[in-house]
């Protein structure tokens, strides 16, 4: 006790303690802890990951499938579209509009090309996201 204060001090100690987790599944000391609470719950725990995983796999490949019948349906209309187009410069052409049926004929090779390019453009931007997104080896040399 000091002697100008009346009351004595009290000194505490705070111990805290943090625990972080990361991922779908609680770590194994969780699940003990759990076990131990309510036996089996553990199978529940990890039968019902399993169940979601394999329920998210059915729908990302329902979703790339359906991506891919839209994907080839737009590509077959497109090819229509140009060819008829196509066909209807060639015929202008024959019938003396020069003029229009080059545009015509032009504007569709155009069109096909600019979205060929386009779509392989984008496929090399996807394609180096998904590298970038990799985690990298280091050399230990």
């Amino acid at each position: 006790m000091s002697k100008n204060n009346k009351h004595p001090q009290h000194n505490v100690l705070v111990q805290q303690q943090l625990s972080v987790s990361s991922g779908p599944i609680p770590s194994p000391e969780v699940l003990a802890k759990y076990e131990a609470i309510n036996p089996g719950i553990v199978d529940v725990i990890i039968n019902t990951y399993q169940a979601q995983v394999a329920h998210r796999i059915e729908i990302e490949k329902s979703v790339i499938e359906s991506q891919n019948k839209l994907s080839h349906k737009g590509q077959n209309y497109a090819f229509l579209i140009s060819v008829i187009a196509i066909i209807c410069g060639t015929f202008l052409i024959l019938n003396g509009k020069n003029i229009f049926g080059i545009i015509s004929i032009v504007s569709a090779l155009a069109g096909l090309t600019s979205a060929f390019i386009y779509g392989k453009y984008s496929d090399k931007q996807e394609r180096i996201e998904k590298y970038k997104s990799i985690p990298q080896k280091q050399n230990s040399e």
